[in-house]
């Protein structure tokens, strides 16, 4: 279509520059919502789509067609037989473009803690489209017959006049990025709870390779209000370098050194050392050897200090308030099989739910019954976290239902007591109570 006039030299762009903002209105909305992350695979899906379609067209091009097809065979072969080096133009240009505008986004909206959405929605977009441009004119109509300055020449008056097109559109359709924003925010609402859960896979950590903050700042890429954040103990422990080589000492003296009290191996008849660490019912302290590269891991020293000052760096990051933090670890529960995640330390929430003096549906009052709110949560952040070689240590949880999140990350001593029992009070203290425990 003509684009205009400028001293006698006439402008012609695609039509695609009414479709190209709008692609990127719709990564730019997702990336907002759901992180970069989830736009990022966005892309991949896109890019997939669109080489299975052109390896389905150029299939169908090399069938042959019937013979009462003749006369309409030739538009058809024009229509769909897109030459191999427009194609890979086209997919390279969306591959690269999109995969710039998903990064420039992400990185404004750090930078600007999550305000100005319109100007991270513009200048991404101007970025992405100038790339878009510049990588399909240059694979599609660099000519080899030509030097490299004219050929700069041919191709930059090729792309100016695309990108300008594509610019103007990027600012008229900047409301639907509000509007798309918005739906996205308010999709739950539909009469149901759902509550998401997303694992975040990262790079193979060794002891010693980085720390706490390096690592926050490589793998959480945003974080939105009323989030909560699950981190396996263990990735803690070896961020914090609560790690000792495996022929170095004799496990069982440092289970003992670990923990606050424990049953020698005797106590049961699988040879295990039942332990009481940081008010909790753990085998073997919580020490690991799984997945640990010759090293005993070792839980935080202080847990709570280690979820308040992972809460205290993403809350100044990203500019958030209402952020929970959850250190959890897995165990086993008696007479069921499996493993399931428990909570050993957080911070900015309330962790549990006393439901004491409250009815049920049918008025009758609750007398005991207490809901341990990030126990469940570490179980749920612990399903997608895995127990072997997934490399997800990190869970996401997002609208959840039933939260008080708490104005700061320090968790006093009367919230942290709420969340535990002793022995001799406990449910089970016929059988914690059967045996001597030996304290250090």
């Amino acid at each position: 279509m003509p684009f205009g006039e400028i001293g006698g030299f006439k402008f012609n762009i695609s039509v695609a520059i009414f479709l190209m903002p709008f692609l990127y209105t719709i990564i730019d909305c997702i990336s907002e919502v759901y992180g970069r992350a989830r736009a990022r695979g966005v892309v991949f899906l896109g890019l997939i789509c669109i080489v299975l379609l052109m390896a389905f067209m150029a299939l169908a091009i090399a069938l042959p067609h019937a013979a009462r097809f003749d006369d309409q065979n030739p538009s058809y072969e024009m229509i769909f037989g897109t030459s191999f080096r427009l194609a890979l133009a086209s997919v390279s240009a969306f591959f690269v473009s999109e995969l710039t505008d998903v990064f420039v986004y992400s990185k404004i909206r750090a930078m600007t803690k999550g305000k100005i959405v319109w100007l991270r929605n513009n200048v991404s977009n101007i970025v992405g489209e100038l790339v878009d441009s510049l990588v399909f004119m240059t694979i599609a109509f660099y000519s080899f017959d030509k030097g490299f300055v004219d050929n700069a020449r041919w191709v930059l008056g090729l792309t100016i006049p695309y990108w300008i097109a594509k610019c103007i559109m990027s600012f008229v359709s900047t409301p639907l990025v509000y509007a798309g924003i918005k739906y996205l925010q308010n999709g739950k609402k539909t009469g149901r709870t759902k509550m998401k859960v997303e694992g975040i896979k990262t790079d193979r950590i060794s002891v010693g390779g980085m720390k706490t903050e390096e690592f926050l700042d490589k793998y959480i890429e945003r974080v939105a209000e009323e989030t909560v954040i699950v981190f396996s103990s263990k990735i803690i422990g070896i961020l914090e370098g609560r790690a000792v080589p495996i022929d170095s000492i004799d496990k069982d003296e440092l289970i003992i050194r670990e923990s606050d009290a424990h049953l020698d191996r005797s106590v049961s008849p699988y040879g295990n050392m039942f332990t009481i660490n940081k008010n909790t019912l753990i085998s073997a302290g919580g020490i690991d050897e799984s997945n640990a590269g010759g090293h005993y891991i070792l839980w935080p020293e202080n847990p709570m200090k280690s979820a308040e000052r992972i809460r205290d760096f993403l809350v100044k990051k990203f500019n958030v308030k209402k952020l929970g933090i959850i250190i959890s670890d897995s165990t086993v529960m008696p007479l069921r099989r499996g493993t399931v995640g428990i909570m050993i330390g957080w911070s900015g929430f309330e962790a549990t739910k006393n439901l004491i003096g409250t009815k049920d549906l049918f008025g009758r009052e609750f007398k005991i019954s207490t809901v341990a709110v990030g126990s469940n949560l570490a179980a749920t952040g612990n399903t997608v976290m895995g127990e072997g070689a997934e490399q997800t240590p990190i869970s996401v949880l997002t609208d959840i239902p039933f939260i008080d999140f708490l104005d700061r990350s320090h968790i006093t001593d009367a919230e942290y007591k709420e969340c535990f029992v002793e022995p001799k009070e406990d449910l089970f203290a016929p059988f914690l109570m059967s045996h001597k425990w030996k304290k250090k």
